[in-house]
């Protein structure tokens, strides 16, 4: 009984010898490697997310084995804070590398985004854990973890689908009419609105004046209004009828940035009351026609006097020539 005793305690002792040894010997050798990517914190990884683009991009890492002997790595990556939601995914082009002694080794990782996902930039943890030395798993106690941070961030872009009044306003002088715009945000980003008249000295000069009206004037991604957003007055003394366009564009801005729309145009119609009588049948006639208008009225007049004469002696005389005629034939009132 005792001889067994001594066998058992002797196995127990060199078991843990052994382990002793092994773990010792592990943390002997140089078990991390080396990271090295294109973006870090300071040099984020950028996403376009406008109509038309990819929405992802595409970094190189390259992963090295200083060591003189093989290793095999296990590759992650997460966000830098596991509360931390994000609408930017990643992939890695592999998860496990098997790197020669003094070698190195590339690996991608893509970053991607949908198209007009808001504005966000989110930190990353990429891990490259060694496994096995050689073809010897090691301990999870001794395996070694490199980590490089990069940050992605989704670009802002401006972009709004835009419409103003297409149909005919009628005015009169003195009189004020309003524009509207159908605007819709369809950008990634808040953005500060605001419309201008293009043709605006134009106007002027015809007696027009237009102002922009209160309104509220940030608008979220995705919102949309439909108001009335310009003011426009008459003058009192607008001299004629007339149709004319205005020709209005909106204007977003964020972060210093400035888009501007395409012109709307919005026909408007001024009518002139008439002042009745000749005077309203002549206002729209240049002085000169109104001379030759005068003119022809006289030899008008003379037609129909000269009319009259012959009307009424040819019915006192029953005809008879001109031989016929006396002074009462021209005593006659018109």
């Amino acid at each position: 009984m005792r001889t067994v005793n001594r066998v058992l305690l002797l196995s127990i002792v060199c078991l843990f010898a052994l382990n002793f040894t092994t773990a010792e010997a592990q943390a002997q050798f140089e078990v991390e490697v080396t990271l090295q990517c294109e973006k870090s914190t300071s040099n984020p990884v950028t996403l376009d997310v406008s109509p038309g683009s990819s929405g992802s991009e595409s970094i190189i890492c390259q992963v090295e084995n200083g060591a003189m002997y093989e290793k095999t790595v296990e590759l992650t990556i997460s966000t830098d804070d596991e509360d931390t939601s994000t609408n930017i995914g990643t992939s890695l082009s592999d998860q496990n590398l098997v790197i020669a002694a003094g070698a190195t080794e590339e690996i991608s990782i893509t970053f991607s985004a949908d198209i007009r996902t808001p504005v966000e930039r989110t930190g990353f943890e990429f891990n490259a854990t060694v496994t096995k030395l050689g073809s010897a798993p090691l301990n999870e106690q001794f395996q070694s973890t490199t980590t490089a941070n990069i940050d992605a961030e989704i670009e802002g872009f401006i972009d709004l689908e835009y419409s103003a009044t297409a149909f005919t306003l009628n005015s009169k002088p003195g009189e004020t009419f309003n524009i509207s715009a159908k605007v819709r945000n369809i950008g990634n980003v808040e953005i500060e609105m605001m419309f201008k008249i293009r043709n605006t000295a134009e106007l002027s000069a015809m007696g027009v004046e237009c102002s922009q009206l209160p309104f509220e004037s940030l608008m979220q991604p995705g919102a949309y209004f439909d108001e009335d957003v310009m003011s426009c007055t008459v003058s009192d003394d607008f001299e004629k009828s007339k149709e004319f366009t205005t020709k209005m564009y909106a204007r977003a801005e964020w972060g210093g940035e400035q888009f501007e729309t395409e012109d709307e145009n919005a026909k408007v119609s001024i009518e002139v009351p008439s002042e009745g009588g000749f005077g309203g049948l002549t206002e729209d006639l240049s002085e000169e026609d109104k001379q030759m208008l005068i003119y022809a009225g006289g030899g008008l007049v003379g037609v129909l006097v000269l009319l009259i004469v012959v009307l009424k002696i040819s019915r006192k005389k029953g005809g008879g020539g001109v031989d016929a005629w006396d002074d009462e034939d021209f005593d006659f009132e018109l």
